[in-house]
């Protein structure tokens, strides 16, 4: 039988490692696990606002073109009235 705070393996020749340090390992995998997942996330979420990025700069460019052909036009307006 193991001393206490040691769980044996069934495995020969591996060294038997106390119940707390396994717990505290499992524990850390499951932390890495998750930095993982919430990594993938953030690279999704970061993608998805690069497109949204592009599209909102892109409507405003042509917005700016809109404003400034208007702009041009009335002055070309402006200038043939009178005549």
């Amino acid at each position: 039988m193991a001393p206490p705070g040691i769980q044996p393996h069934s495995s020969a020749g591996q060294v038997n490692a106390p119940a707390g340090v396994e717990g505290m390992f499992q524990q850390i995998l499951q932390a890495v696990q998750k930095s993982h997942i919430e990594i993938a996330d953030l690279r999704q979420e970061c993608a998805e606002l690069r497109l949204a990025n592009g599209s909102l700069e892109r409507q405003i460019r042509e917005g700016l073109q809109v404003i400034a052909t208007t702009r041009f036009m009335d002055a070309i307006v402006t200038l043939i009235s009178p005549l």
